[in-house]
């Protein structure tokens, strides 16, 4: 009788302990799918968008350049204010970063971009290619200032439209 009872008890034992197994495995199966998913979603995500990007016009890759740019020097505390022009953001950006912006007295992405807007000039090749440079040249500021924030920064850029 006693016998019977500690088997039963071993048994229930047994069982539990399978059950929890069954369960945590449940669960990691889970998060490791949900993990996965969001894996694909975002390289889907980065794929269309590489393949919209290519179709753009020169201006619309500008746009998209001078939004990651102006995120980035966001993300670096010079924000544009409501009332502040894009020759003011220059000045406080360039007086900020003298490091980066020293030798040029001015940022070229933000100089094309009041073009566009005010002047209505065209956007030619050669300032989206400075736009890009800018954000590089950014980038490899804050990689050598801050690098722990650079890996963040540099993986959420990506995902400026």
């Amino acid at each position: 009788n006693v016998q019977t009872e500690v088997s039963f008890e071993e048994t229930e034992k047994k069982s539990d302990v399978e059950a929890d197994k069954r369960l945590s495995i449940m669960i990691w199966s889970g998060i490791a799918s949900v993990l996965i998913a969001c894996i694909f979603v975002l390289c889907m995500d980065q794929w269309l968008f590489r393949r919209r990007y290519e179709r753009m016009t020169v201006t619309e890759r500008f746009l998209v350049e001078v939004r990651k740019n102006l995120w980035i020097l966001t993300k670096l505390g010079y924000t544009r204010t409501d009332t502040e022009t894009l020759e003011e953001l220059q000045k406080r950006v360039v007086c900020g970063l003298p490091q980066l912006f020293q030798e040029k007295q001015e940022i070229a992405f933000l100089r094309g971009y009041e073009e566009y807007l005010y002047r209505r000039r065209e956007v030619q090749g050669d300032i989206l290619v400075t736009a890009v440079s800018e954000r590089e040249e950014l980038l490899q500021w804050v990689k050598s200032e801050r690098k722990q924030y650079y890996y963040s920064l540099s993986i959420r850029v990506r995902f400026i439209r």
